[in-house]
């Protein structure tokens, strides 16, 4: 006795389903989610959620499903929108949350290192517990509504503040004109480090324009790769490897970004060593634009030295009448 099972039934639908209508063709490169929501249309309980309860596999990103998605029918299209925007939506790998969060946590850490300074213990200790009482909120609040939108405006707004915060400190304690207000006669001593700060100064925001080119650069590369996605895949399969490599927007934006972090981190140190007074002992080392800039010291500094020096030259000038160290 031939018993006709639920797929037999299916089957025998979707023949005479092909018989009637002439423009059908089954997709054979379809996943299992489209095949799904065909057959729960036919039988009156199409959900736009059903590419998502029942995939083939699972798509390791976003753009997967978008990637390898094919042409369905007309009743398909219609929720199509709907499908990608939640597609879009969901981070279904724990681990894409992890990558992402962790530059929420980076720069709540330089964030703390650039508002701890010159603080007292409390106010360090206040600063630290909110920074991390933010952080875990965000983490939380983004694993609940997984929308990737949230943790961009969440890393951006944090990365202005934290850049405008150092600019403002650089600005304050390094330019000569915010710090010399009133004094209208200057040692020689202070006439030096006027100048050498302001040259300090100079340099550091070329830093800064360097790191913003290529950290917005690379933002911008991001978004176009994201815009022209099937367009660029298409680019890249026609040209082939090596040189389809150069391409790749998203492996730009990485790069473009990871330097320009790169730059900012060197900038913050070095500010970090003038706003200490230890502009003498270290020095900035960056030969060309196209090499990687880097803080060092000064290898025949010496403070015990310096120290004589300066108590030699204080006792030399009091003898000639000069009260002020011109060393």
């Amino acid at each position: 006795m031939n018993m006709k099972t639920p797929v037999n039934n299916a089957q025998d639908s979707l023949k005479k389903k092909k018989s009637k209508d002439k423009h059908f063709q089954p997709e054979t490169r379809g996943s299992n989610a489209i095949k799904t929501c065909y057959h729960c249309q036919k039988v009156g309980h199409i959900h736009s959620e059903c590419c998502l309860k029942f995939p083939g596999k699972r798509h390791a990103s976003r753009t997967a499903v978008r990637e390898f998605t094919p042409q369905p029918r007309k009743e398909i299209i219609e929720t199509k929108p709907e499908k990608v925007t939640v597609t879009l939506e969901m981070a279904d790998d724990p681990m894409q949350l992890v990558d992402e969060l962790s530059m929420i946590y980076t720069t709540c850490l330089v964030c703390y290192a650039t508002f701890s300074f010159s603080k007292s213990t409390k106010s360090r200790i206040f600063l630290g517990l909110s920074l991390f009482g933010l952080a875990l909120s965000i983490t939380f609040y983004y694993h609940y509504i997984q929308n990737p939108v949230f943790h961009q405006n969440s890393y951006a707004l944090l990365t202005v503040i934290v850049l405008l915060r150092s600019i403002w400190v650089m600005e304050t304690t390094l330019r000569p004109s915010s710090r010399n207000k009133g004094q209208e006669c200057r040692p020689k001593r202070q006439i030096y480090e006027d100048e050498r700060d302001l040259k300090i100064l100079n340099t550091m925001w070329i830093m800064v324009a360097y790191g913003l080119v290529s950290f917005l650069g690379g933002f911008a590369i991001w978004n176009l790769d994201t815009m022209f996605c099937s367009r660029l895949r298409g680019w890249r399969r026609e040209i082939g490897l090596p040189w389809g490599i150069l391409l790749e927007g998203h492996g730009w934006w990485h790069l473009m970004t990871g330097i320009g972090a790169y730059i900012y981190i060197v900038w913050g140190i070095w500010l970090r060593h003038c706003l200490n007074g230890r502009q003498e002992e270290y020095r900035l080392v960056w030969p060309h634009f196209y090499s990687f800039p880097d803080i060092v010291r000064v290898s025949n500094y010496d403070k015990t030295n310096g120290s004589s020096t300066k108590l030699a030259t204080s006792c030399q000038s009091r003898q000639n009448g000069v009260s002020e160290n011109i060393h």
